[in-house]
Parts: structure tokens; sequence; C-alpha cells
């Protein structure tokens, strides 16, 4: 343990670079997704229309939701959703 007060107002960056470690559970859960939307984009199923918003009807008012593939855009770098979906199909994100 590092033995850091809660007095020490230290921010969790501060702490992971000390302790020379990085975030694993998050990138393991960005892996798993890439592998769910990878398996999911390849069907012509129901979870390839809730991926890609091919949903009829209207939306509901406010804020707009925050989808899946928005947050696959950023985690890959593009800011197409169509360079995510033709990497679905040539199984670009298979071993990562």
């Amino acid at each position: 343990m590092l033995r850091i007060s809660w007095t020490a107002k230290m921010s969790n960056i501060e702490i992971l670079r000390e302790a020379e470690t990085e975030r694993s559970l998050i990138n393991i859960t960005h892996r798993r997704e890439l592998k769910f939307v990878g398996n999911g984009m390849r069907r012509e199923g129901l979870e390839y229309f809730i991926t890609t918003r091919m949903l009829e009807g209207k939306r509901c008012r406010g804020r707009q939701t925050y989808t899946l593939l928005d947050g696959l855009t950023s985690w890959v770098q593009t800011d197409r959703v169509t360079d995510i979906s033709s990497a679905t199909r040539n199984r670009i994100f298979r071993g990562e």
C-alpha cells in the first residue's frame, strides 16, 4: 500500500503515476465492448439495428442519448461510424 493520507488531496492520476500502474479495468471493458460490437455488427439482426440507430419512431425530448457507437468512435479515435462498421466486417478488432 502507498499509505497516502486522505488529507494529501492527490488526484487519481497522481496516485496511479506514483504506484506505476495504469487503469486496467477500463481497458478490459473497452476491449470487451469492442468484441461485443464486432460480433453484433457482423449480423443483420436486432443488435445491428440498435447499435446503428436504425429504429423507427421519434426520439424523446431532452438530452440526446449516449449510444455505444458514440463511445467507440472516441476510443478508436475516428470520426465516422462507417469506419467502425467496415473494421468490424473485416474483423480488425479481433485479438485486441
